[in-house]
């Protein structure tokens, strides 16, 4: 590894079953006084698949263009599935000085309830929401994502997430569907959730 004992080189020890290809540009500059090379990679549009063990499930990249420099890390305009969703036109930063920071500053997505449900429970303000359910469905379409905090402690992230909730359909008790076909518009953050617009069959 040209960057052995760094936070890009753990990170990247939990990535696997990677496949892919990607045109890139590799600039290598050696600082006075170290011998760890200062390491710059910028790929054109690529498309990959693999797993990532902070993530539930396989992830496939269709599209986006990798940049890395100085331990940050920036990806600029990613189209990927992941946790049965669909990410469209994210743009982040992720910056491995100190820590594991990320910083989605815009994008937007399309999210299966079922499968993004179980991984939602882990923040505190959709937990309020979802915790009397034993089963949701349906989709959340983001039209407006961003998002910021330490990779590793998702309990600390800021977040906004604004769209429209869509076919929501959701169990409490074994058997017994209470809500079906939920529609509404939401503004999720992480102080408050705003719902409005609200249709279902209960």
């Amino acid at each position: 590894s040209l960057i052995p004992d760094s936070l890009l080189a753990r990170e990247l020890a939990l990535v696997s079953q990677v496949e892919g290809r990607a045109d890139a540009f590799l600039g290598l500059d050696m600082p006075t006084g170290t011998d760890i090379p200062a390491v710059h990679v910028k790929t054109e549009s690529f498309s990959a698949s693999g797993s990532y063990q902070r993530i539930l499930g396989q992830i496939r990249i269709d599209h986006s263009q990798f940049e890395y420099k100085s331990d940050v890390v920036r990806l600029t305009d990613l189209h990927a599935f992941l946790l049965g969703s669909q990410l469209s036109g994210i743009n982040t930063t992720i910056d491995l000085n100190s820590s594991i920071f990320m910083d989605i500053d815009s994008g937007s997505g399309q999210f299966n309830l079922e499968t993004l449900v179980p991984w939602l429970r882990q923040f505190e303000i959709p937990r309020q929401i979802i915790e009397p359910f034993q089963r949701a469905s349906g989709t959340l379409d983001l039209s407006s994502i961003t998002v910021s905090g330490p990779v590793e402690t998702p309990e600390r992230w800021r977040y906004q997430l604004t769209g429209t909730g869509l076919n929501i359909s959701g169990t409490t008790q074994p058997g017994r569907d209470e809500i079906r076909d939920l529609n509404c518009w939401v503004d999720i953050s992480d102080s408050q959730i705003d719902i409005s617009g609200i249709s279902f069959t209960a």
